[in-house]
């Protein structure tokens, strides 16, 4: 999965392991989470929002399987 981690100065693209976890360790700050690409066979709702809060934290974000 590739994810970006957007604040209102820049972007920082990051991708999974081959766990599905994503690790970043930017300064705090209130990230906009944008979900860009599932794994093949994966897909994710394009809509999808999500901002992390000043604080640092782990979150889920989930895809689904397709059919």
């Amino acid at each position: 999965m590739i994810v970006n981690f957007c604040t209102d100065q820049a972007c920082a693209q990051t991708q999974s392991d081959e766990n599905g976890i994503i690790s970043f360790d930017g300064a705090e700050d209130n990230y906009h989470i944008q979900l860009l690409k599932a794994p093949e066979g994966y897909s994710f709702d394009p809509d999808f929002e999500f901002y992390t809060g000043k604080k640092y934290g782990q979150w889920r974000l989930l895809i689904r399987k397709d059919s």
